[in-house]
Protein backbone atom coordinates (compact mmCIF):
# COMPACT_ATOMS: atom_id res chain seq x y z
CA UNK A 1 0.00 0.00 0.00
CA UNK A 2 1.19 3.53 -0.93
CA UNK A 3 1.49 5.64 2.06
CA UNK A 4 0.15 9.34 1.73
CA UNK A 5 3.46 11.00 3.08
CA UNK A 6 5.01 9.22 -0.36
CA UNK A 7 1.97 9.32 -3.03
CA UNK A 8 2.25 13.04 -4.26
CA UNK A 9 6.18 12.38 -4.66
CA UNK A 10 5.84 9.39 -6.52
CA UNK A 11 3.05 10.97 -8.36
CA UNK A 12 5.52 13.36 -9.48
CA UNK A 13 7.97 11.47 -10.78
CA UNK A 14 6.08 9.31 -13.03
CA UNK A 15 3.47 12.31 -14.55
CA UNK A 16 6.78 14.80 -15.00
CA UNK A 17 8.55 11.86 -16.44
CA UNK A 18 6.14 9.99 -18.60
CA UNK A 19 4.76 13.62 -20.18
CA UNK A 20 8.31 15.45 -21.04
CA UNK A 21 8.73 12.80 -23.76
CA UNK A 22 5.44 13.33 -24.74
CA UNK A 23 5.58 17.01 -25.00
CA UNK A 24 9.07 16.50 -26.93
CA UNK A 25 7.42 14.59 -29.10
CA UNK A 26 4.41 16.96 -29.96
CA UNK A 27 7.39 19.70 -30.56
CA UNK A 28 9.94 17.95 -32.92
CA UNK A 29 8.26 15.05 -33.77
CA UNK A 30 8.97 15.47 -37.60
CA UNK A 31 12.56 15.81 -36.66
CA UNK A 32 12.61 13.07 -34.74
CA UNK A 33 10.49 10.58 -37.21
CA UNK A 34 13.75 10.93 -39.52
CA UNK A 35 15.97 9.38 -36.72
CA UNK A 36 13.67 7.04 -34.14
CA UNK A 37 10.57 5.23 -34.46
CA UNK A 38 7.74 6.27 -32.50
CA UNK A 39 8.10 2.95 -30.19
CA UNK A 40 11.83 3.82 -30.24
CA UNK A 41 11.90 6.94 -28.82
CA UNK A 42 9.42 6.15 -25.97
CA UNK A 43 11.53 3.08 -25.45
CA UNK A 44 14.51 5.47 -24.69
CA UNK A 45 12.49 8.23 -22.99
CA UNK A 46 11.46 5.31 -20.67
CA UNK A 47 15.36 4.52 -20.42
CA UNK A 48 16.41 7.42 -19.34
CA UNK A 49 13.85 7.60 -16.84
CA UNK A 50 15.44 4.82 -14.83
CA UNK A 51 18.27 6.30 -13.57
CA UNK A 52 17.02 9.63 -13.52
CA UNK A 53 14.21 8.22 -10.53
CA UNK A 54 17.02 6.52 -9.07
CA UNK A 55 18.42 9.63 -8.29
CA UNK A 56 15.68 11.02 -7.31
CA UNK A 57 14.47 8.00 -4.82
CA UNK A 58 17.99 8.42 -3.20
CA UNK A 59 18.12 12.14 -2.75
CA UNK A 60 14.38 12.18 -1.61
CA UNK A 61 14.34 8.66 0.52
CA UNK A 62 11.16 7.80 -0.86
CA UNK A 63 10.15 4.21 0.37
CA UNK A 64 10.92 1.51 -2.20
CA UNK A 65 8.29 -0.88 -1.91
CA UNK A 66 5.68 1.94 -2.39
CA UNK A 67 7.42 2.86 -5.93
CA UNK A 68 7.36 -0.34 -6.95
CA UNK A 69 3.95 -1.07 -6.37
CA UNK A 70 3.22 2.31 -7.56
CA UNK A 71 5.31 1.50 -10.75
CA UNK A 72 2.93 -1.78 -11.52
CA UNK A 73 -0.39 0.89 -11.64
CA UNK A 74 0.74 4.58 -12.52
CA UNK A 75 1.96 3.85 -15.93
CA UNK A 76 -1.54 2.31 -16.35
CA UNK A 77 -3.58 4.95 -15.10
CA UNK A 78 -2.09 7.55 -16.93
CA UNK A 79 -2.77 5.18 -19.93
CA UNK A 80 -6.48 4.95 -19.12
CA UNK A 81 -6.36 8.84 -18.73
CA UNK A 82 -4.97 9.58 -22.42
CA UNK A 83 -7.50 7.02 -23.85
CA UNK A 84 -10.36 8.32 -21.84
CA UNK A 85 -10.07 12.08 -22.68
CA UNK A 86 -9.57 10.30 -26.35
CA UNK A 87 -13.06 8.97 -26.13
CA UNK A 88 -14.45 11.93 -25.04
CA UNK A 89 -13.52 14.72 -27.44
CA UNK A 90 -13.88 12.19 -30.10
CA UNK A 91 -10.19 12.43 -31.53
CA UNK A 92 -6.56 12.41 -30.53
CA UNK A 93 -3.85 15.25 -31.61
CA UNK A 94 -2.31 14.68 -34.40
CA UNK A 95 0.90 14.63 -33.89
CA UNK A 96 0.26 12.01 -31.41
CA UNK A 97 0.14 9.35 -34.25
CA UNK A 98 4.05 9.90 -34.09
CA UNK A 99 4.52 8.73 -30.34
CA UNK A 100 1.90 6.01 -29.70
CA UNK A 101 -0.26 5.49 -33.59
CA UNK A 102 -3.20 3.85 -31.80
CA UNK A 103 -4.20 2.48 -27.84
CA UNK A 104 -1.55 -0.45 -28.70
CA UNK A 105 0.93 2.17 -28.56
CA UNK A 106 -0.26 3.53 -25.10
CA UNK A 107 -0.08 0.13 -23.57
CA UNK A 108 3.28 0.13 -25.07
CA UNK A 109 4.42 3.25 -23.51
CA UNK A 110 2.40 2.12 -20.08
CA UNK A 111 4.99 -0.67 -20.18
CA UNK A 112 7.53 0.71 -20.41
CA UNK A 113 7.49 2.89 -17.51
CA UNK A 114 6.59 -0.14 -15.71
CA UNK A 115 9.63 -1.25 -16.32
CA UNK A 116 11.47 1.28 -15.71
CA UNK A 117 10.25 1.91 -12.64
CA UNK A 118 11.06 -1.55 -11.58
CA UNK A 119 14.60 -1.18 -12.58
CA UNK A 120 14.86 2.36 -10.36
CA UNK A 121 14.16 0.27 -7.39
CA UNK A 122 16.53 -2.68 -8.95
CA UNK A 123 19.27 -0.57 -9.74
CA UNK A 124 20.79 0.16 -6.21
CA UNK A 125 20.68 -3.21 -4.95
CA UNK A 126 22.31 -4.68 -7.89
CA UNK A 127 24.74 -2.06 -7.28
CA UNK A 128 25.17 -2.94 -3.41
CA UNK A 129 25.74 -6.32 -4.34
CA UNK A 130 28.52 -5.55 -6.36
CA UNK A 131 30.31 -3.60 -4.07
CA UNK A 132 29.59 -5.17 -1.24
CA UNK A 133 31.70 -8.37 -3.31
CA UNK A 134 34.35 -6.21 -4.20
CA UNK A 135 34.45 -4.36 -0.77
CA UNK A 136 33.81 -0.82 -2.36
CA UNK A 137 31.32 1.02 0.00
CA UNK A 138 30.17 4.37 -2.18
CA UNK A 139 27.11 6.10 -0.93
CA UNK A 140 24.23 4.85 -3.13
CA UNK A 141 23.33 8.41 -3.51
CA UNK A 142 26.64 9.11 -4.99
CA UNK A 143 26.28 6.17 -7.79
CA UNK A 144 23.03 7.36 -8.73
CA UNK A 145 24.56 11.18 -9.82
CA UNK A 146 27.68 9.69 -10.74
CA UNK A 147 25.74 7.26 -13.50
CA UNK A 148 23.59 10.13 -14.37
CA UNK A 149 26.44 12.25 -15.05
CA UNK A 150 28.72 10.29 -17.06
CA UNK A 151 25.42 9.70 -19.36
CA UNK A 152 25.30 13.56 -19.40
CA UNK A 153 28.65 13.98 -20.24
CA UNK A 154 28.96 10.75 -23.03
CA UNK A 155 26.23 12.86 -24.45
CA UNK A 156 27.63 15.93 -24.71
CA UNK A 157 30.46 14.89 -25.68
CA UNK A 158 28.66 12.60 -28.48
CA UNK A 159 26.82 16.14 -29.70
CA UNK A 160 30.12 17.91 -29.44
CA UNK A 161 31.70 15.67 -31.93
CA UNK A 162 29.02 15.42 -33.96
CA UNK A 163 28.82 19.42 -34.37
CA UNK A 164 32.41 19.76 -35.35
CA UNK A 165 32.11 17.14 -37.77
CA UNK A 166 29.64 18.71 -39.30
CA UNK A 167 31.14 22.03 -39.52
CA UNK A 168 32.87 22.38 -42.89
CA UNK A 169 29.51 21.18 -44.56
CA UNK A 170 27.75 23.98 -46.62
CA UNK A 171 24.79 24.46 -49.52
CA UNK A 172 26.32 24.86 -52.31
CA UNK A 173 23.58 25.72 -54.89
CA UNK A 174 19.74 25.70 -55.18
CA UNK A 175 17.18 25.62 -57.77
CA UNK A 176 13.53 25.28 -58.57
CA UNK A 177 13.58 22.53 -61.20
CA UNK A 178 11.51 19.79 -62.70
CA UNK A 179 12.09 16.55 -60.79
CA UNK A 180 10.99 13.23 -60.92
CA UNK A 181 7.92 12.18 -58.71
CA UNK A 182 9.12 8.82 -56.62
CA UNK A 183 5.67 7.38 -58.23
CA UNK A 184 6.65 5.08 -61.36
CA UNK A 185 2.64 6.04 -62.18
CA UNK A 186 3.20 9.78 -62.49
CA UNK A 187 4.64 12.05 -64.21
CA UNK A 188 7.39 14.53 -63.64
CA UNK A 189 6.80 17.17 -61.27
CA UNK A 190 8.15 20.28 -59.85
CA UNK A 191 10.86 21.42 -56.68
CA UNK A 192 13.60 22.48 -54.96
CA UNK A 193 16.87 20.54 -55.78
CA UNK A 194 19.59 21.52 -53.38
CA UNK A 195 23.00 20.48 -53.45
CA UNK A 196 25.07 19.90 -50.18
CA UNK A 197 28.95 19.57 -50.08
CA UNK A 198 31.30 17.94 -47.00
CA UNK A 199 32.54 15.39 -45.49
CA UNK A 200 30.38 11.97 -44.70
CA UNK A 201 28.68 12.97 -41.47
CA UNK A 202 24.79 13.41 -39.82
CA UNK A 203 23.02 16.71 -41.44
CA UNK A 204 19.57 17.71 -41.81
CA UNK A 205 18.57 20.18 -44.55
CA UNK A 206 15.54 22.36 -43.47
CA UNK A 207 13.82 24.63 -46.14
CA UNK A 208 11.30 26.80 -44.98
CA UNK A 209 8.67 28.01 -48.21
CA UNK A 210 7.45 31.92 -48.40
CA UNK A 211 3.72 30.39 -46.33
CA UNK A 212 6.27 29.07 -43.38
CA UNK A 213 5.68 25.39 -43.68
CA UNK A 214 8.74 23.31 -44.13
CA UNK A 215 10.39 20.41 -45.19
CA UNK A 216 13.01 18.53 -43.45
CA UNK A 217 15.44 15.67 -44.82
CA UNK A 218 18.31 13.80 -43.50
CA UNK A 219 21.22 13.36 -44.91
CA UNK A 220 23.45 10.46 -43.77
CA UNK A 221 27.26 9.54 -44.08
CA UNK A 222 26.71 7.32 -47.12
CA UNK A 223 24.78 10.00 -48.57
CA UNK A 224 27.85 12.51 -48.19
CA UNK A 225 30.13 9.36 -49.60
CA UNK A 226 31.54 11.07 -52.67
CA UNK A 227 31.56 14.83 -50.86
CA UNK A 228 28.78 16.06 -52.22
CA UNK A 229 24.87 15.39 -52.34
CA UNK A 230 22.07 16.41 -54.46
CA UNK A 231 18.62 16.65 -52.38
CA UNK A 232 15.23 16.52 -54.22
CA UNK A 233 12.15 18.49 -52.40
CA UNK A 234 9.03 17.91 -54.42
CA UNK A 235 6.34 20.71 -53.95
CA UNK A 236 3.90 18.50 -52.29
CA UNK A 237 6.51 18.54 -49.31
CA UNK A 238 5.17 22.14 -48.79
CA UNK A 239 1.46 23.09 -48.22
CA UNK A 240 1.53 25.10 -51.70
CA UNK A 241 3.20 24.65 -54.80
CA UNK A 242 6.24 26.85 -55.94
CA UNK A 243 5.56 29.83 -54.82
CA UNK A 244 6.75 33.36 -55.69
CA UNK A 245 8.75 34.85 -52.15
CA UNK A 246 11.68 33.59 -50.34
CA UNK A 247 12.67 30.21 -49.61
CA UNK A 248 15.03 29.79 -46.36
CA UNK A 249 17.63 26.73 -46.58
CA UNK A 250 19.21 26.04 -43.35
CA UNK A 251 22.11 22.96 -42.88
CA UNK A 252 22.20 21.64 -39.35
CA UNK A 253 24.18 19.14 -37.18
CA UNK A 254 22.49 15.99 -35.28
CA UNK A 255 22.43 18.27 -32.37
CA UNK A 256 20.43 21.11 -34.19
CA UNK A 257 23.35 23.80 -34.47
CA UNK A 258 23.48 25.56 -37.79
CA UNK A 259 26.89 24.96 -39.34
CA UNK A 260 25.24 27.19 -42.87
CA UNK A 261 22.36 28.90 -44.02
CA UNK A 262 21.28 30.38 -47.36
CA UNK A 263 18.14 31.95 -49.06
CA UNK A 264 16.60 31.49 -52.42
CA UNK A 265 13.75 33.46 -54.27
CA UNK A 266 11.52 33.37 -56.62
CA UNK A 267 10.50 36.39 -58.02
CA UNK A 268 7.73 35.28 -60.04
CA UNK A 269 5.63 32.34 -59.52
CA UNK A 270 4.72 29.86 -62.40
CA UNK A 271 2.64 31.96 -65.00
CA UNK A 272 1.03 30.11 -67.62
CA UNK A 273 0.03 31.87 -70.58
CA UNK A 274 -1.88 29.89 -73.84
CA UNK A 275 -0.19 30.59 -76.96
CA UNK A 276 -2.08 28.40 -79.75
CA UNK A 277 -4.86 25.72 -80.02
CA UNK A 278 -5.51 23.96 -82.85
CA UNK A 279 -8.27 20.69 -83.25
CA UNK A 280 -6.44 18.05 -85.64
CA UNK A 281 -8.66 15.93 -87.36
CA UNK A 282 -9.13 12.56 -87.94
CA UNK A 283 -6.27 11.38 -89.99
CA UNK A 284 -4.91 15.08 -89.77
CA UNK A 285 -1.59 16.65 -88.72
CA UNK A 286 -1.05 19.72 -86.60
CA UNK A 287 0.43 22.59 -88.14
CA UNK A 288 1.01 24.53 -84.74
CA UNK A 289 4.47 26.48 -84.19
CA UNK A 290 5.69 24.44 -81.84
CA UNK A 291 9.04 25.36 -79.76
CA UNK A 292 12.13 22.90 -80.66
CA UNK A 293 12.58 23.02 -76.76
CA UNK A 294 8.73 22.73 -75.91
CA UNK A 295 7.74 19.58 -73.50
CA UNK A 296 5.58 17.34 -74.93
CA UNK A 297 2.87 15.68 -73.54
CA UNK A 298 0.32 13.73 -75.48
CA UNK A 299 -2.63 11.40 -74.60
CA UNK A 300 -4.28 8.24 -75.71
CA UNK A 301 -4.46 8.37 -79.58
CA UNK A 302 -7.88 9.25 -80.74
CA UNK A 303 -10.29 10.26 -83.82
CA UNK A 304 -9.91 13.86 -82.78
CA UNK A 305 -6.75 15.55 -80.99
CA UNK A 306 -6.65 19.31 -79.14
CA UNK A 307 -3.57 20.89 -79.58
CA UNK A 308 -2.49 23.20 -77.14
CA UNK A 309 0.72 25.11 -76.17
CA UNK A 310 1.01 26.89 -73.15
CA UNK A 311 4.06 28.95 -72.45
CA UNK A 312 5.81 29.88 -68.47
CA UNK A 313 6.27 33.31 -67.86
CA UNK A 314 7.31 32.74 -64.29
CA UNK A 315 10.40 32.23 -63.13
CA UNK A 316 10.06 28.70 -61.99
CA UNK A 317 8.67 25.16 -63.17
CA UNK A 318 5.26 24.59 -63.06
CA UNK A 319 2.86 21.90 -63.80
CA UNK A 320 -0.01 23.07 -66.02
CA UNK A 321 -2.92 21.40 -67.16
CA UNK A 322 -5.16 21.51 -70.04
CA UNK A 323 -8.79 20.72 -69.32
CA UNK A 324 -11.40 20.44 -71.89
CA UNK A 325 -15.15 20.88 -71.20
CA UNK A 326 -18.66 22.11 -72.47
CA UNK A 327 -21.14 24.47 -70.69
CA UNK A 328 -18.95 23.57 -67.88
CA UNK A 329 -19.26 19.67 -67.96
CA UNK A 330 -15.97 18.12 -67.76
CA UNK A 331 -15.00 16.06 -70.92
CA UNK A 332 -10.94 14.90 -70.30
CA UNK A 333 -7.70 16.61 -69.30
CA UNK A 334 -4.06 16.25 -69.52
CA UNK A 335 -0.86 18.02 -68.08
CA UNK A 336 2.52 19.14 -68.62
CA UNK A 337 5.37 20.46 -66.60
CA UNK A 338 6.90 23.52 -67.93
CA UNK A 339 10.38 25.13 -67.24
CA UNK A 340 10.50 28.87 -66.80
CA UNK A 341 10.85 30.61 -70.30
CA UNK A 342 9.75 27.40 -72.32
CA UNK A 343 6.57 26.16 -73.86
CA UNK A 344 5.15 23.03 -73.17
CA UNK A 345 2.65 20.58 -75.37
CA UNK A 346 -0.33 18.77 -74.64
CA UNK A 347 -2.04 16.78 -77.40
CA UNK A 348 -4.93 15.65 -75.82
CA UNK A 349 -7.28 12.97 -77.34
CA UNK A 350 -11.13 12.27 -77.64
CA UNK A 351 -13.07 9.67 -78.56
CA UNK A 352 -16.18 9.22 -81.37
CA UNK A 353 -17.87 9.03 -78.41
CA UNK A 354 -16.73 12.24 -76.74
CA UNK A 355 -16.90 14.18 -80.33
CA UNK A 356 -20.35 13.00 -80.84
CA UNK A 357 -21.76 13.91 -77.41
CA UNK A 358 -20.41 17.68 -78.06
CA UNK A 359 -21.74 18.10 -81.09
CA UNK A 360 -25.41 16.81 -79.65
CA UNK A 361 -24.91 18.68 -76.56
CA UNK A 362 -23.07 21.83 -77.63
CA UNK A 363 -23.05 22.32 -81.52
CA UNK A 364 -19.77 20.87 -81.19
CA UNK A 365 -18.62 23.88 -79.12
CA UNK A 366 -15.69 22.72 -77.01
CA UNK A 367 -13.86 25.06 -74.22
CA UNK A 368 -10.63 24.67 -73.82
CA UNK A 369 -9.11 25.54 -70.54
CA UNK A 370 -5.67 26.31 -68.99
CA UNK A 371 -5.30 25.10 -65.20
CA UNK A 372 -2.98 25.80 -62.53
CA UNK A 373 -3.24 24.79 -58.62
CA UNK A 374 -6.70 23.87 -59.12
CA UNK A 375 -7.42 26.90 -61.10
CA UNK A 376 -8.89 28.10 -64.42
CA UNK A 377 -6.12 30.87 -65.68
CA UNK A 378 -7.30 31.57 -69.37
CA UNK A 379 -9.95 29.32 -71.76
CA UNK A 380 -10.58 29.77 -75.62
CA UNK A 381 -13.64 28.25 -76.87
CA UNK A 382 -12.88 25.59 -80.29
CA UNK A 383 -14.98 23.80 -82.56
CA UNK A 384 -14.87 20.37 -83.15
CA UNK A 385 -15.19 18.88 -86.77
CA UNK A 386 -18.42 17.00 -87.17
CA UNK A 387 -18.21 13.27 -86.81
CA UNK A 388 -18.20 11.35 -89.19
CA UNK A 389 -21.30 8.67 -90.33
CA UNK A 390 -21.13 5.43 -91.39
CA UNK A 391 -22.27 5.33 -95.14
CA UNK A 392 -23.75 1.73 -94.77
Amino acid sequence: MITDEDFPAIAAIFVVGMALPIAVALAIHDVLALYLTGGQFASLGAAAFAPLAWVVLEVRDIDRTNFLVASLVLPWIVAVGVVFVGVTTGEYPGDFQYLFGGTEGLGAYAAFYTVAGVAAVALPRGVERFTRRDGWSPAPPTVAVGLVAVLVLGSAAGGAYATVAASSASISDVEADVVDRRSNYETDGTGLVVVVEGEPTELRLTVTAPDGTTAIERLTEEDLRDGTDTVVLEDWRFDALLRAGTYEVALSALTGVTVDRTTYTIETEPTPSLRQVEVVPSNGEPTVDVPGDATRKEGTESEVQVVTVIANEGDAPGEFATRLATDGEFVTVEGVVVEPGRSGVTVVGLSDEDVERVHRENDGELEVEVVFDGEVVTTERVTLPAPETDSG
